[in-house]
């Protein structure tokens, strides 16, 4: 599966403002789903912003700060710039999504799902998607390295809301997904 193609822009692909968010409708794939560049912006120069007030004289108030807060805070705020500007994205066709972030980039087929949510019911503002039985068999002790044991955190800080963009993938999902459910019947959040 190797579907790391060149993005479309949003000139070749014909969009509005309003249609940034999301690249291509579901009969024209890939669609990319990306996150919002400006709240990682923001992001970083908080971080950035708080690393310099404790250097600075006005932070000599903060002189009890621990002395690697500064690098630490820097190295949160640099890391947030670079997310902004190589945002991670979704990118979604007929054989399954390619999840693009900073550091990685994963291939999962359809199948891999169960379903996906978006604002969760502890208020957290992200997509998750669902786990099936085969994914997580195949992943083993790695499953844990993708969020909670049965669920991939695909995160937050999307250019649409979190709960459109698992309403994308559940769309996405259910024209090109498999149609028989799923037969491992085990908890998804059952410990093994």
């Amino acid at each position: 599966m190797t579907r790391h193609s060149r993005q479309r822009t949003n000139r070749e692909l014909e969009l509005t403002k309003e249609q940034v968010g999301l690249e291509g409708p579901l009969s024209n794939p890939p669609i990319v789903l990306r996150q919002d560049r400006h709240e990682h912006m923001m992001t970083c120069l908080g971080f950035l912003a708080g690393a310099s007030l404790l250097t600075s004289p006005l932070g000599s108030a903060f002189h009890g700060a621990p002395h690697y807060l500064v690098p630490v805070l820097g190295l949160i705020g640099v890391t947030f710039g670079l997310k902004a500007m190589f945002p991670g994205a979704l990118v979604l066709d007929a054989d399954g999504l390619v999840w693009r972030g900073l550091f990685w980039t994963i291939e999962f087929r359809w199948s891999d799902f169960r379903r996906f949510r978006g604002v969760l019911p502890d208020g957290e503002n992200r997509v998750e998607g669902d786990m099936s039985g085969a994914l997580r068999r195949r992943l083993g002790w790695r499953r844990y390295l993708l969020g909670r044991s049965g669920s991939v955190n695909f995160g937050d800080s999307w250019e649409l809301p979190a709960a459109r963009v698992a309403e994308v993938l559940r769309e996405a999902r259910a024209r090109w997904g498999p149609t028989e459910p799923d037969p491992d019947t085990r908890s998804l959040f059952a410990e093994d």
